[in-house]
C-alpha cells in the first residue's frame, strides 16, 4: 500500500517551501489575460514555513497538506485574507452569446470571495479552506472556478439561506480557528478535572454505543426521540441501559448540562465518522507494502439515488483473498468514466 501513496510533508522539512519556491521561480510568467496590466499579488511564505500562494487556482488542495498541518495553513490563508483583483477592465467571456465580465463590487456583496487572474474565474475562501474531498457538488467555488457572470444569483444559491448550508457552516469553522478562545480544547482548559473525567466517560460511553451499532449495522435514529417517546432509537435507548446498569456512566450523564450530555445527532455521525476513519487505517495496515486491487461498481439506494461502492480486494497473511468496503458515495450517473473519475 506505502509503494503507491507517499506520506504528505511536514512544514519543518526544507523541501516543502523550497520546492513550492522553486516550483513558482521555473515556471514561465504568463501573458496576463486582461487588456490592460493586472495588479501583482505577491505570494508570501510566513514564519512557519507555510506558502501561501495569491492566486487560488494555483493552490494546492487542503487535503493535500498533512493532516497535522491542515489548520495551520486554514489559519494562515485566513489571516491573509481574500485574494482580491481590482482592475478597470476584466477578461470578457462569450456566455451565450453575450459578453459578460467579473466586477470588483461584488466583492461588497458576497464576503469570502476571491478572484483567480490565472484562468478569470472566482472562488470562495472558507469552502476552499474546508473542503475535504466528500461533497462533490461544491467543487464549483473549490476546484474548477466560477465565470458564468450572466448566472450571478448562482453566488446567492451557493451561499444559500440556511445558516447550516455548506458554505455558511465553512465560514463558522473559520470564525471557529480564528477564535480559539471559544474552541473544545479552550472549553475543556476551565473545567474542573472532576468535570473533565464525567466528560471522558460520557465520550466513551457514546463511543462505546456507536462502535456497537456500527458493527451490527444498526440504525442509530428514531422517527421520534422526544422524552414522551416510546423508543427514543437504538443510540438513545441504549445509552439510557447504560446510565442504568452503571452507576459512574450514570453520575456522569446526570451532571451533564444539555449540550454536554455527547448524544446529539451531530455527535453521533462524528464518531461514527472517527471509527470509519480507523477502520479504513487498520486496513491499509492490514495490506502494507502487498499487492491490492480496486474494485468500483455501482450500486442504488431505497430512494433509487446512484451510487459508487469501493471494494479493496487483496490476499492477507494467512493466504485468504479478502474483501473490504471502503465506502458508498452518491454520484449524478454510474457510467464507466464516472466511476473511474470518482475513485
Amino acid at each position: 500500500m506505502h509503494k503507491f501513496f507517499k506520506p504528505k510533508p511536514r512544514f519543518g522539512d526544507s523541501s516543502v517551501v523550497t520546492s513550492s519556491t522553486n516550483a513558482q521561480s521555473e515556471s514561465p510568467h504568463e501573458t496576463p489575460i486582461s487588456p490592460l496590466i493586472p495588479p501583482s499579488i505577491p505570494n508570501e511564505t510566513n514564519q512557519k514555513g507555510i506558502y501561501l500562494e495569491s492566486d487560488p487556482e494555483k493552490r494546492k488542495q487542503i487535503i493535500e497538506y498533512h493532516p497535522n498541518d491542515q489548520d495551520e495553513v486554514r489559519r494562515a490563508y485566513l489571516l491573509k485574507e481574500p485574494t482580491r483583483i481590482y482592475m478597470n477592465d476584466f477578461s470578457v467571456n462569450d456566455t451565450s452569446g453575450v459578453n459578460r465580465k467579473f466586477s470588483s463590487t461584488w466583492y461588497k456583496e458576497y464576503d469570502w470571495l476571491e478572484y483567480s487572474i490565472e484562468r478569470n474565474v472566482v472562488y470562495y475562501l472558507p469552502c476552499y479552506l474546508f473542503y475535504d474531498g466528500a461533497q462533490s457538488s461544491q467543487t464549483t467555488f473549490v476546484k474548477e472556478g466560477f465565470r458564468s457572470w450572466h448566472l450571478k444569483k448562482s453566488l446567492k444559491k451557493h451561499v444559500g439561506k440556511n445558516p447550516n448550508s455548506h458554505h455558511n457552516m465553512c465560514v463558522k469553522k473559520c470564525d471557529d480557528l480564528l477564535n480559539q478562545n471559544r474552541s473544545i480544547v479552550a472549553s475543556l482548559s476551565n473545567y474542573t478535572e472532576k468535570e473533565k473525567y464525567d466528560y471522558l466517560i460520557r465520550l466513551k460511553a457514546s463511543l462505546e454505543n456507536v462502535k456497537y451499532l456500527v458493527r451490527g449495522g444498526l440504525a442509530f435514529r428514531a422517527h421520534d426521540e422526544s422524552e414522551n417517546s416510546v423508543y427514543k432509537g437504538h443510540f438513545r435507548e441504549f445509552v439510557e441501559a447504560l446510565r442504568r446498569n452503571c452507576e459512574k456512566i450514570g453520575e456522569a450523564i446526570k451532571n451533564a448540562k444539555g449540550n454536554l450530555k455527547m448524544t446529539s445527532p451531530m455527535i453521533q455521525k462524528d464518531l461514527a465518522n472517527a471509527c470509519a476513519v480507523e477502520t479504513v487505517k487498520k486496513i491499509v495496515d492490514e495490506i502494507g507494502d502487498d499487492i491490492f486491487c480496486v474494485l468500483v461498481d455501482e450500486s442504488g439506494d431505497t430512494s433509487d439515488n446512484e451510487q459508487m461502492v469501493v471494494v479493496l480486494h487483496f490476499v492477507d497473511n494467512r493466504g485468504f483473498v479478502v474483501e473490504r468496503l471502503i465506502g458508498i458515495v452518491h454520484v449524478e450517473e454510474t457510467s464507466a468514466i464516472t466511476l473511474k473519475r470518482g475513485s
